[in-house]
């Protein structure tokens, strides 16, 4: 996870950064959405597990996170937390939770998340943006703009004709 913030952290390099106002006025939703799903999550799954399943069913009360730690973190925190849930915390159960509300998320996420936004777009159009409105620097983009060249004839060599081959030993011409 720290890699990652120094990965991101660099695109910003060199870029003149705007005021705190105008960095907030367009961070806003965006912040208060994660924190709302966030939180929400884990006030779901405590919610649940607290009031509906431990008292009917016996569910352990530790199993209230896993919403939470499948959805936000997913098959990787769901691994990284198997030994915390089996050695200190003595619900051994609570890594299959995490790693089947994480599989659920995904399945959802790529079922739902199309469907869901093809219904709302539907529902709600987005008009597209005035000209001049956009947060692109005027005339940043190039005149004559092209693709490069490919790179396998250059990477691997010519083998003579125009034809190459790639790592797998495909011939590509």
């Amino acid at each position: 996870m720290l890699f990652i913030n120094v990965v991101y952290a660099c695109l910003l390099l060199g870029k003149r950064a705007d005021g705190f106002s105008k960095v907030w006025k367009r961070a806003r939703p965006h912040v208060i959405i994660g924190h709302v799903t966030a939180w929400g999550q884990y006030v779901v799954g405590l919610a649940l597990v607290l009031f509906i399943l431990a008292p009917i069913t016996g569910f352990n009360e530790l199993a209230g996170p896993t919403i939470a730690i499948g959805f936000q973190g997913g098959h990787g925190t769901a691994a990284g937390l198997a030994a915390n849930f089996q050695l200190a915390l003595d619900f051994p159960e609570g890594k299959t939770i995490a790693y089947s509300i994480a599989t659920l998320g995904i399945v959802f996420g790529t079922i739902g998340g199309p469907l869901l936004a093809n219904l709302l777009s539907r529902r709600h159009p987005v008009d597209p943006p005035d000209a001049g409105t956009s947060d692109a620097p005027e005339g940043h983009e190039p005149e004559n703009f092209s693709f490069p060249k490919p790179w396998y004839p250059y990477a691997l060599g010519d083998l003579g004709g125009g034809t190459a081959t790639t790592a797998s030993g495909l011939l590509l011409s």
